[in-house]
């Protein structure tokens, strides 16, 4: 399993992770969802945060999105990989994703629903079985995204590019290749954030959840991030 400090691992039908409390935060966990139907994260409030994250969900979505409630909440610095259905459902307005990285899900990679307006910027999503990056909205903002097909609507999404250089997917290293096309190439977001989802400091900003200057994620039980949920 990649290396985090602590994971929620579900092999029911449970959600991973659901949020119904506003202006909470979620930082440095994992969450498995291995045989359930249900997805890995839901977020169902206004104002909340999720940060350095890294999730697989077994036959439904990564990141849902969809409550009336669920308004003005950031998402950053996101590995989400292998989900069943899609990696992120939003159809909800004023949500912003922020160096998203997902990879190999069963149907699109982010899909954002109509009448929506997200920002999102410096996400990497290569591998998807459906669009890699699908909007349904006109009034989206954001970009310097990177999708290995570019089949997908990205209405809204500036410079948003084909071609996703990881490291080696099949070892599980998804760090952005050097001078690949997702190296240095991101929009500068230290306005909000400044680490990538291991925790290291970026030195440039990349397009998706790890940065070049970060160790490749590990299979060992190690603590390397540290855990918050506050409300």
């Amino acid at each position: 399993d990649p290396d985090v400090g602590f994971w929620i691992w579900s092999t029911t039908e449970n959600t991973g992770l659901t949020v119904i409390e506003k202006g909470v935060s979620v930082d440095g966990i994992g969450i498995w969802n291995s045989a359930g139907t249900n997805r890995s994260l839901i977020s169902s409030e206004s104002d909340c945060s999720y940060s350095n994250i890294v999730m697989n969900s077994g036959t439904s979505d990564g990141i849902y999105a969809v409550d009336a409630r669920s308004t003005n909440v950031v998402f950053r610095n996101i590995w989400i990989f292998d989900a069943g259905n899609r990696g992120v459902v939003v159809s909800q307005p004023g949500h912003s994703l922020y160096n998203i990285t997902v990879t190999n899900c069963g149907n699109h990679g982010i899909y954002i629903d109509s009448a929506t307006t997200v920002d999102v910027t410096n996400c990497a999503c290569s591998g998807n079985a459906g669009d890699d990056i699908l909007v349904n909205s006109t009034t989206n903002s954001g970009g310097n995204n990177a999708t290995s097909d570019l089949t997908g609507d990205i209405t809204g999404l500036d410079n948003t590019s084909a071609g996703v250089d990881f490291v080696s997917p099949a070892t599980g290293d998804y760090n952005p290749a050097p001078g690949g096309k997702l190296d240095g190439v991101g929009t500068d977001l230290s306005g909000t954030f400044t680490d990538d989802i291991t925790g290291e400091t970026r030195t440039q900003w990349d397009i998706g959840a790890y940065g070049i200057i970060s160790a490749a994620p590990t299979f060992a039980d190690t603590n390397a991030f540290t855990i918050t949920i506050a409300s």
